[in-house]
C-alpha cells in the first residue's frame, strides 16, 4: 500500500508543469559555463569530468530547494484548500502513512532531479569542453575513477540534507492555507538562513542550508568524518522535531477546508 501511495505522489508531481520548469532551469545553468567561457569569465579548468561536481552546488543550494518549496505547497497546502487531501483517507490508509508517502514521493523526485542534473552536466560538459584528462576540483587533481566516486557519492549524499529540508517545509505548510503565502515565506526563510550564515559565521554549523553542499563535500572530498558526524547530528535534530510535530499536527488537523 505504501508503495502505491508513493507512486501516486510521484505521478502527481510529474503531471505538474512545475517540475519541467525546474528541469529547464537546471539545463540553463548547466550550459551557462559555455557562455562564461566565450566572454572569458572562467578561471578554473572545466570539462566533462568535473562539471557535474561544480553544478552540484547550484542545484542543491538554489534550484532544488526552490522546487521542494513549490512541491510542498502543491502536495499539502493546495490539496488541502482544494479538498483533495482527504480523498486518499477514504481508503484504508492512516494519516501517518499518507504523510510518509508524500515525503518519500518528494524524496524520490528530488533524487530523479539530481540524477538528471548530473547526467546533463556530464553530457554538456563533455560536448562543450571535452572529457578532460583527469578530475579537478577545489584545487586538487584526482583520477577519473576517483572523480566518479566523488561525484556520484556527493550527489547521493546531497539527498540527506534536502530530505531534512523537505521535512521542515512540510511542517511549515501546516501553518498556512495559501500556497502563495507559504512559498513566499519559505523562500524568505531560505534567503534569511543563507544571509545569516554569511553574516554570522558561528551560526553556519547550525543552519541547515550550510549542509546542502557542505555535507557531500565534507564526506567525499574533505573526508572529515568528525565534521560530517556533527552535521548529521544537526540534521537529525531538524528532522526529528519537524517530522514529529508534523505527524502530531496532521493527525489532529481537520482536513475539511
Amino acid at each position: 500500500m505504501l508503495y502505491r501511495l508513493i507512486k501516486n505522489e510521484v505521478f502527481k508531481i510529474f503531471l505538474s508543469k512545475k517540475i519541467y520548469a525546474i528541469m529547464i532551469v537546471m539545463l540553463f545553468f548547466t550550459i551557462l559555463p559555455k557562455f562564461e567561457e566565450l566572454v572569458g569569465n572562467i578561471d578554473i579548468p572545466v570539462h566533462g569530468q568535473n562539471l557535474p561536481i561544480y553544478m552540484l552546488g547550484t542545484h542543491v543550494i538554489v534550484i532544488i530547494p526552490l522546487f521542494i518549496i513549490v512541491a510542498v505547497a502543491q502536495m499539502f497546502t493546495e490539496e488541502y484548500t482544494a479538498g483533495t487531501l482527504k480523498n486518499t483517507l477514504l481508503h484504508p490508509v492512516t494519516r501517518t502513512r499518507l504523510l510518509n508517502a508524500k515525503l518519500l514521493g518528494l524524496v524520490v523526485t528530488v533524487m530523479a532531479l539530481l540524477l538528471f542534473g548530473m547526467l546533463i552536466a556530464y553530457g554538456f560538459g563533455t560536448l562543450f569542453f571535452g572529457w578532460g584528462n583527469s578530475f579537478y576540483f577545489d584545487g586538487q587533481y584526482y583520477t577519473t575513477g576517483e572523480g566518479f566516486m566523488i561525484t556520484i557519492g556527493s550527489y547521493l549524499a546531497a539527498v540527506v540534507p534536502l530530505m531534512v529540508f523537505a521535512m521542515v517545509m512540510m511542517l511549515l505548510s501546516f501553518f498556512f492555507t495559501s500556497s502563495g503565502v507559504l512559498a513566499g515565506i519559505s523562500i524568505g526563510l531560505l534567503v534569511l538562513m543563507n544571509l545569516s550564515g554569511e553574516m554570522f559565521k558561528m551560526l553556519q554549523p547550525y543552519l541547515l542550508v550550510g549542509s546542502f553542499r557542505g555535507f557531500p563535500i565534507t564526506v567525499f572530498v574533505e573526508g572529515d568524518m568528525a565534521n560530517a558526524g556533527f552535521q548529521l547530528l544537526v540534521m537529525a535534530v531538524y528532522s526529528v522535531i519537524s517530522y514529529g510535530v508534523s505527524v502530531m499536527w496532521f493527525k489532529r488537523k481537520d482536513l475539511a477546508y
